[in-house]
């Protein structure tokens, strides 16, 4: 046998003879785990930054009275961060996946929807707009002082998201919209409203979608906010259109290719999606540890017990297991490879260890995580909608399984169906 590594232990040469060169080089490459220099700095200085213009005292002042920090979030864009994962040619500054997902998560440790940041927002502008209205909304976009909400969910289409009634009809200067939307983030204080609408003269739900980019305001859109649980720093609005005029130029890309467009990055939004309930789990976790460690009962903190050490201890594992998931297929996103099963693992993974680290911090904090005193109990209600939105964790479970078994039957079993 050829061996291509050099071991004074034997299960060590074992485990690597007749392993080729080029794929004991990637393994080695997939093994690698720490972030680069330029990294671990752009996270040392974003960190810093939200220390100081995100403290907790202004996140829960927003919270109470659901508002937006607008300061805050031009303050985020002024010092250049905004930018980041923008293609240089549109002004920002290129960076790969997992740089992206280092960014959000850090962000998102600090608020739910405090900050705008949002790469592939600014991309998709740039691939869809028309040019009569590009340069202002990336202007807009990259200075953070502009806003775009999408909407694509109706009563009658949740999961099913190729059931939308909503629909269009060209007419001479531009399309008149006919339909109805909900639970839109953002949708009321946005800029621009990105929905999608059908031609009912196509039968394939699939080709009959498009996208418009709806100036808000608009003669005959109405936004209503809706009363949420969660979240409330970015409102969750119902959005009616009623013989809704827009010109031609608020055409979202190309007529009948709105499906299309919707899935050209979606694994990579799903991804940034975990990102953002990974970074709010990491400050759940950090507080309820904090919190075992100075809470004394009998005589010793309450960390000391069992049951709590359990918590902390599952909780832990939660984590670990979220950043790992996270961050390794961000780099598989980095090198060509496929994650559509791997986003949506992510995303089932991260926003259910979410909600059990939240809510363990809840249990351990008692009645004080039930106050809102502490920020325990905004994390734990900001976490919940996150196993609804975006693909619920029972769809997601679904095409998980409907694709790992798909694989499996392609390569008759064996380890290659477990992506070995």
């Amino acid at each position: 046998m050829r061996t291509f590594w050099k071991s004074s232990d034997t299960r060590t040469k074992r485990s690597r003879q007749c392993m080729p060169r080029e794929r004991l080089e990637r393994r080695n490459n997939y093994m690698d785990f720490s972030f680069t220099e330029e990294q671990e700095l752009l996270a040392e200085n974003l960190v810093e930054f939200m220390d100081r213009e995100y403290p907790e005292s202004l996140i829960k002042e927003c919270d109470e009275q659901k508002i937006f920090p607008v300061e805050a979030n031009k303050k985020f864009y002024e010092a250049g961060f905004g930018a980041i994962g923008v293609p240089e040619e549109l002004g920002g500054v290129p960076a790969d996946m997992v740089t992206m997902c280092l960014v959000t998560s850090i962000v998102y440790r600090y608020s739910w929807a405090g900050c705008t940041y949002s790469p592939l927002s600014i991309m998709n502008a740039a691939d869809k707009a028309s040019p009569e209205i590009r340069t202002e909304m990336l202007e807009g976009l990259m200075s953070g002082e502009k806003r775009h909400s999408f909407g694509n969910t109706e009563p009658g289409a949740g999961s099913d998201a190729a059931g939308i009634k909503t629909s269009y009809k060209k007419v001479d200067g531009g399309y008149v919209i006919n339909g109805h939307k909900i639970y839109n983030t953002y949708a009321s204080c946005s800029d621009y409203n990105i929905i999608t609408a059908k031609d009912p003269e196509i039968d394939d739900p699939y080709k009959a979608v498009t996208l418009f980019a709806i100036p808000n305001p608009t003669p005959g859109m109405t936004i209503v906010d809706l009363p949420t649980i969660g979240q409330w720093l970015e409102p969750t609005c119902e959005t009616f259109l009623e013989d809704c005029f827009i010109p031609d130029k608020y055409l979202y890309g190309k007529e009948h290719g709105g499906w299309v467009q919707l899935m050209k990055h979606f694994e990579a939004e799903r991804l940034l999606c975990a990102a953002m309930y990974l970074g709010q789990a990491e400050t759940a976790f950090a507080d309820l540890c904090a919190y075992a460690n100075s809470r004394i009962q009998f005589g010793q903190p309450i960390g000391k017990f069992q049951l709590i050490q359990e918590k902390v201890c599952r909780d832990k594992i939660i984590l670990e297991s979220m950043r790992n998931m996270v961050f390794r297929t961000a780099w598989e996103y980095d090198q060509g490879k496929s994650i559509r099963i791997d986003a949506n693992i992510c995303k089932l993974l991260c926003t259910e260890g979410n909600w059990q680290i939240c809510d363990d911090g809840i249990q351990i904090l008692g009645g004080l995580g039930y106050c809102t005193d502490h920020r325990m109990q905004r994390l734990w209600r900001d976490a919940r909608v996150g196993r609804i939105g975006a693909g619920s964790s029972e769809i997601l479970t679904k095409t998980i399984a409907k694709d790992v078994l798909r694989e499996a039957g392609q390569y008759g079993g064996g380890t290659r169906a477990l992506g070995i």
